[in-house]
């Protein structure tokens, strides 16, 4: 049975081969691979210094790990001893954001010397209901999430904003109540660039759904609709010029966009093999593009459904998918045709039966230099 492995796509340096908008022409792949004694090894995301992190995948449970662009994995340890069991995220200055079982929301910011700080909860109430945004971190030392008010008929959802204060401390520097609704709904995925933006998603049975985006440095905010059918507003990544990339939509009719919160306006980002019939595949095959992350480029990468390649007719889907790198100059690219020097060889797409489709999870987060990081099976 093959195992299931993560691996890093570095862009190669070749004068004058850069496609528009910066997207690499060719990349190669080199393995991430799990430390001693793991069977799989699973990556998160990575900084602009080509700093990696994730998890390696133990029979006893899962541990944070790092990587550097070689491959080589190292454990991520906390000063003191101890060590976490998975890295969600790391800023530019080597802070993680980590998966803590001995920590009281299951979250902390790990600093680069390895000092390990706690993300305190809400004074007086909803501490079991804090939900930490696994791409909530920032170059600021910030985190975030979304914070829930139980109550009986109805649920307040807030943003909730930790910093970094002397001790050194995480303290709770800002809320915000985003929405007070019914039953049926919910707010997840707290995301916070930079510069202060903060960007949550809105789920419901009912419709009226939205992408709540928030400058925690003014108070503004805005509610950006997901499209024409409203159940579903997932947000997967934002920068710090107010793009953000997600599906919105529902009712089978879910679709993926580069949404810019400044304008407005919203991209969809449609199928491998469909750039020439997005209409078409807007409507009739919406469901199976998974944006996963964009750089301050807009640089989108994701995962997406593979159709025929043609140039007249009705667009046929494969029954596979691919990672794929997308920008509005260049649209959906398969990710297999920029890996032209045979590291990509030899391996395969991870199965996902509750897809009924071959599914490769694809790209997980891109940096500013334009490296990847992803996931594959040899």
């Amino acid at each position: 049975m093959p195992k299931l492995s993560r691996s890093i796509l570095a862009a190669l340096s070749l004068a004058g081969g850069v496609h528009a908008q910066g997207i690499p022409a060719a990349y190669t792949l080199v393995e991430l691979q799990p430390l001693g004694g793991g069977t799989e090894s699973v990556v998160s995301a990575i900084n602009d210094r080509g700093e990696i992190v994730g998890r390696t995948e133990f029979n006893t449970g899962p541990v944070a790990t790092s990587w550097d662009l070689s491959g080589a994995a190292g454990l991520v340890t906390f000063t003191g001893g101890g060590s976490a069991t998975d890295a969600v995220s790391i800023n530019n200055e080597g802070s993680m954001l980590v998966e803590c079982g001995g920590c009281e929301l299951g979250f902390g910011v790990r600093l680069s010397d390895g000092t390990l700080l706690e993300l305190p909860t809400v004074p007086g109430g909803g501490t079991s209901s804090s939900i930490v945004g696994e791409r909530g971190s920032n170059d600021a030392g910030q985190a975030a999430g979304v914070l829930t008010e139980p109550g009986v008929k109805s649920n307040d959802f807030s943003s909730i904003v930790w910093e970094l204060a002397p001790g050194p401390q995480m303290v709770i520097a800002d809320t915000t109540l985003l929405v007070t609704r019914g039953l049926g709904r919910s707010v997840e995925d707290g995301l916070l660039a930079d510069n202060g933006l903060f960007l949550a998603g809105e789920g419901s049975t009912a419709g009226g759904a939205g992408f709540f985006v928030l400058d925690t440095r003014t108070g503004d905010m805005s509610v950006v609709d997901p499209g024409e059918q409203d159940d579903i507003a997932a947000p997967a990544d934002l920068n710090n010029n107010g793009q953000f990339v997600g599906i919105g939509g529902g009712g089978g009719g879910d679709v993926a966009f580069l949404f810019d919160s400044r304008t407005g306006t919203r991209v969809p980002i449609t199928g491998i093999g469909c750039n020439d019939f997005d209409q078409f595949c807007f409507e009739f095959f919406p469901s199976f593009t998974y944006p996963s992350a964009i750089n301050e480029n807009g640089i989108v990468v994701g995962a997406a459904e593979v159709f025929e390649e043609m140039t007249t007719g009705t667009p046929k889907p494969t029954g596979e998918s691919s990672g794929f790198v997308w920008s509005e100059s260049t649209l959906t690219t398969d990710l297999r045709e920029l890996l032209t020097d045979g590291s990509g060889d030899g391996w395969s797409l991870v199965p996902s039966p509750a897809l009924g489709i071959d599914i490769l999870v694809g790209p997980a987060d891109i940096n500013e230099s334009g490296i990847l990081v992803g996931n594959g099976v040899n």
